[in-house]
């Protein structure tokens, strides 16, 4: 409450108080309103949920029951607003649901103080977005009374904050939320976190009870333990996440930074996607046999050779300057274009980078290879660890790189095309060939690694 940024969320487990911190600032604000020409600190407001029923049995029950009809303003039902009367506050509260266009449609036309959004993962970003347009609209300069300016003396018109609160409870990693307030972080954007419900410093527990967040986990999923009692992001809402029984976030990401061994028998190996939208994977193996994975590039609309010179060659030099570098990638990638009669292979000589052909495309060949390298440990320690930079990688892991469902409530077979596809696809050329990479690469001259290699796996110009 301390912040005065114009976009601020609120996100924690269920019966955090949430809702009622943003209820309170509603009241603070109105109370720091400057004064109207008639004498009055007038603001209005709108609260938002998706649904009228969901407004009402829960929205509209926290506030009446912090604020009661009859006690500090009344409730209007007609116009599902509550008028606020407190000394010199006169606010309008507008209880809004988004469940159907008119009602979209009227949220866009009215003029605002401020809009608190309840449940904030259950509203359409569009709608959020053009909530941010109705404000300041209320009060008008021309219904402010100036006062004296704090230098010159001379009377002006008072500014006064308008912005839009949000509270809800964590979404998923595919969500425009996290999107927003994880990845892009535009400014005067602030996300504040409250502790899990499990934590010594869970909030609000004096009246849940000892018990609250014990009873709600009993015969619950690990999903929805995470974001309802641990307030932590979920996985995807669509689709049957590829790796959902084999990947575990806090255990397969490094709580902190992985530090890549710079020594030529321990080769950065490239697990690489080509076409139009490349990725990169960047792993080695370690000399516990642990597969680190350091690093990822994706992007969307670039070639091959383009993306070699200004991303993966540029990276290798700030990160990997003392390794061999070897490439393993997409096996279609070798046949040659119709269009320029060149291969990938052509490109990756003429980069004097190395390369290899992956073993085979098949997605369920592929993904027993990661899922092979999840499940090893030793010592309790994770054999497959990702460095936290790779946001991208982590959040298809996660749950993001998905079998789409069908009509019919079954999965498709093979995982979903979309922008988690590629790196997950460079990953699982990694983990298909990082031991022959780096088996074949290590104490060995160019014609003794051509002797080694399978009759799958072709070796083009070993540096």
């Amino acid at each position: 409450m301390s912040s005065d940024s114009k976009v601020r969320a609120i996100m924690g487990p269920v019966g955090s108080g949430k809702s009622t911190v943003c209820c309170f600032e509603i009241i603070r604000r109105c109370a720091e309103m400057p004064k109207c020409k008639d004498g009055f600190r007038r603001s209005r407001w709108v609260i938002v949920r998706n649904t009228r029923d969901q407004l009402k049995k829960t929205t509209l029950k926290t506030w009446t029951q912090w604020f009661p009809d009859g006690v500090v303003g009344h409730w209007k039902e007609s116009e599902m607003t509550f008028f606020l009367s407190i000394d010199d506050i006169r606010a309008e509260i507008m209880f809004l649901p988004l469940d159907t266009p008119d009602d979209q449609q009227r949220l866009l036309s009215l003029e605002l103080t401020g809009v608190f959004i309840n449940e904030a993962r259950e509203v359409h970003p569009d709608l959020i977005i053009a909530a941010r347009g109705r404000m300041p609209r209320y009060p008008s300069k021309a219904m402010l009374d100036k006062v004296p300016d704090p230098v010159t003396g001379v009377p002006v018109v008072p500014e006064y904050w308008s912005g839009l609160i949000m509270d809800t409870n964590p979404p998923s990693e595919d969500s425009w939320f996290y999107e927003q307030f994880e990845l892009s972080k535009p400014a005067g954007w602030e996300l504040y976190k409250q502790p899990g419900g499990r934590t010594p410093e869970a909030e609000n527990l004096d009246s849940l009870g000892s018990t609250y967040y014990e009873d709600m986990m009993d015969g619950a999923s690990d999903d929805f333990v995470r974001v309802h009692v641990d307030g932590k992001y979920g996985r995807s809402l669509v689709g049957r996440p590829v790796y959902e029984e084999s990947f575990t976030k806090d255990f397969h990401v490094s709580a902190e930074p992985l530090i890549p061994l710079e020594f030529n028998n321990y080769p950065i190996v490239i697990g690489m996607d080509f076409g139009r939208t490349p990725a990169a994977i960047f792993g080695q193996k370690t000399a516990r046999g642990a597969v680190h994975i350091l690093d990822a590039i994706y992007k969307e609309n670039i070639g091959l050779e383009k993306f070699l010179e200004e991303y993966v060659k540029p990276l290798i030099a700030q990160r990997f300057p003392k390794n061999r570098i070897l490439v393993i990638g997409d096996p279609a990638g070798w046949a040659k274009s119709q269009l320029s009669e060149e291969s990938v292979l052509d490109v990756f000589r003429r980069q004097s980078m190395s390369a290899l052909r992956a073993a085979t495309n098949d997605p369920t060949k592929r993904i027993a290879a990661v899922e092979k390298a999840m499940a090893r440990q030793v010592e309790g320690k994770a054999q497959f660890l990702v460095d936290p930079r790779c946001v991208h990688l982590i959040q298809g892991l996660y749950g993001g790189y998905k079998y789409k469902r069908k009509q019919d409530g079954s999965y498709e077979t093979s995982p979903l095309k979309d922008s988690f596809s590629h790196d997950q696809d460079a990953l699982q050329y990694l983990m298909l060939g990082i031991d022959n990479a780096v088996g074949s690469a290590v104490g060995m001259d160019s014609n003794q690694r051509r002797e080694i290699q399978p009759a799958h796996v072709s070796a083009v110009g070993w540096t």
